[in-house]
């Protein structure tokens, strides 16, 4: 079964989500969405142990945290840092440019080819979307490194503090206090 979007869903898909929600919002939104819904699932889970579930819990809770502040925090320094370098570029004077103009004329972007709703979008915007795309290759290649380097060590330091405290809620719910709010 395929999905089909009508002209309408398309128009906000393109018009809203592509041009108001950048990549560290979508990091941001995934992670609350993440944080909202994965450690109770952990927490309810009577199959496994109680100190193996209280661990689980802690983990999973550190695991988004740390996942989601480093990404945000990368994606938005990298696309950032992209559009401060690209601000000291003046077009009239890369037109001028010896060579330039072959590149300039295989990069220029056939607007009558694209689908109607997308024809509406100022050339601005289209700029500001290669530059958050290079940004956005940027803040990959560096979460390769900072995934081993900032989010396993900050996801230790949260599960080792929340560990206790999740074991503690889990005893005092077995002792007669249903609430499962951690």
């Amino acid at each position: 079964m395929s999905v089909v979007l009508g002209t309408t869903a398309q128009n906000i898909v393109s018009n809203v989500f592509a041009q108001h929600i950048s990549s560290p919002h979508q990091r941001f939104l995934q992670g609350a969405a993440a944080l909202a819904v994965q450690p109770s699932v952990d927490y309810k889970n009577k199959e496994i142990d109680d100190d193996t579930r209280a661990v689980s819990v802690a983990r999973t809770i550190g695991k988004i945290v740390a996942g989601t502040v480093v990404g945000v925090a990368v994606r938005a320094g990298s696309i950032g840092l992209i559009k401060k370098m690209s601000q000291r570029l003046d077009p009239s004077e890369i037109a001028n440019l010896k060579g330039v103009q072959k590149l300039k004329t295989a990069l220029t972007l056939n607007i009558s080819k694209l689908p109607k709703h997308l024809q509406e979008i100022p050339a601005a915007t289209l700029d500001g979307n290669y530059r958050d795309t290079f940004g956005l290759i940027l803040g990959t290649v560096a979460m390769l490194f900072t995934n081993f380097l900032l989010d396993v060590p900050l996801t230790k330091v949260i599960t080792e503090k929340l560990t206790p405290k999740v074991r503690a809620k889990i005893e005092k719910d077995k002792q007669g206090g249903m609430d499962v709010n951690c």
